[in-house]
C-alpha cells in the first residue's frame, strides 16, 4: 500500500508526516511509525503500545520520565534506565534502583551508589563491588562474604585470601590453584575437622584429603583408592590423564 502525499518519502524507503504540533513521524517499512523531535531523537510507536526513544548518538532505547530521567519500558510494566555500558536499571517503589545484566541476573544498586545487590532466585541476596566481579554478601554480625563463581561462599581477609569462618576458629581458604582449605587457628594446616576427630581436605574436583592422628595423610577418590602423602608435603593426585602431583602448605 503505498502512503499518501502528506508522507515525504526519504532516500532510504522511509516517509515522513509532518504534525500539528512540529514532529515529524516516520512510517518505515516495517510499520512502525517513528516521531522525529526537534532535538533529533527518535520516537517509535510499535503495536503493542510501547513508546520508545532512540537518540542519534547512540543505539539505546529510552522512555523519559517526569523527574526527567530516562528510562526503558520493557514487558511487565517495568520501567529500566540504560546507563552507557549497556546496562539495565529498574526503579523500583522504594526507590531502589535494579540492575539487570546480560546473564540474566537482578542486581539492586544501594544509596551509596558504589555497590550492587543481586536478588538469586534461591532467594539470597549478595553484594558486587564495582572495583571488580567478586560478589559480597553481608552477614547479620556486619561481615562481607564473598561467592566465587564455583559456589564457595568466601571472607575476604586483610592478605588478600579469601577465607570463610564457619565455626569459631575455622576458616576455609581459597587458593590461588581454586583449591578449597580449612584452616584451624594456631596449627596452620587447613583441614575440614569431622566428628569422629578425622581432619578432611577438600579439593575442588569431588577428592577429600584425610589426615590421620598418626600424621599421614590420605586421599580417598571417589573409586576407593587410597594415595598416601609422604612426609615432604607431596602428595599424589590422580587425574583423567595420569598422575599429577600436589603440593600442600
Amino acid at each position: 500500500m503505498s502512503p499518501p502525499e502528506k508522507w515525504p518519502k526519504t532516500e532510504q524507503g522511509k516517509y515522513w508526516l509532518r504534525t500539528q504540533e512540529g514532529l515529524d513521524w516516520l512510517e518505515a517499512r516495517g510499520g512502525w511509525d517513528w516521531q522525529q523531535t526537534r532535538v533529533g531523537h527518535s520516537w517509535l510507536q510499535t503495536q503493542d503500545g510501547w513508546n520508545w526513544l532512540q537518540s542519534k548518538e547512540a543505539r539505546d532505547t529510552w522512555l523519559p520520565t517526569q523527574g526527567g530521567r530516562n528510562w526503558l519500558e520493557i514487558n511487565g510494566g517495568h520501567k529500566w534506565l540504560v546507563s552507557y555500558g549497556g546496562l539495565y536499571w529498574l526503579q523500583t517503589p522504594a526507590g531502589l534502583d535494579w540492575l539487570r545484566i546480560p546473564g540474566g541476573l537482578d542486581w539492586l544498586r544501594s544509596k551509596e551508589g558504589q555497590k550492587y545487590w543481586l536478588e538469586t532466585q534461591a532467594g539470597w541476596s549478595w553484594l558486587e563491588t564495582v572495583v571488580g566481579y567478586t560478589s559480597w554478601l553481608p552477614t547479620k554480625g556486619g561481615r562481607d562474604w564473598l561467592k566465587t563463581k564455583g559456589g564457595h561462599h568466601w571472607l575476604q581477609s586483610q592478605g588478600g585470601r579469601s577465607w570463610l569462618e564457619i565455626q569459631p576458629g575455622w576458616n576455609w581458604l581459597g587458593t590461588p590453584g581454586g583449591y578449597a582449605w580449612l584452616r584451624k587457628e594456631g596449627h596452620g594446616k587447613y583441614w575440614l575437622g569431622t566428628q569422629p576427630g578425622w581432619n578432611w581436605l577438600q579439593g575442588t574436583e569431588g577428592l577429600t584429603w584425610l589426615s590421620a592422628q598418626r600424621g599421614r595423610r590420605w586421599l580417598k577418590t571417589q573409586t576407593g583408592r587410597n594415595w598416601l602423602q609422604s612426609q615432604g608435603g607431596r602428595a599424589w593426585l590422580q587425574t583423567q590423564g595420569g598422575s599429577n602431583w600436589l603440593k600442600m602448605q
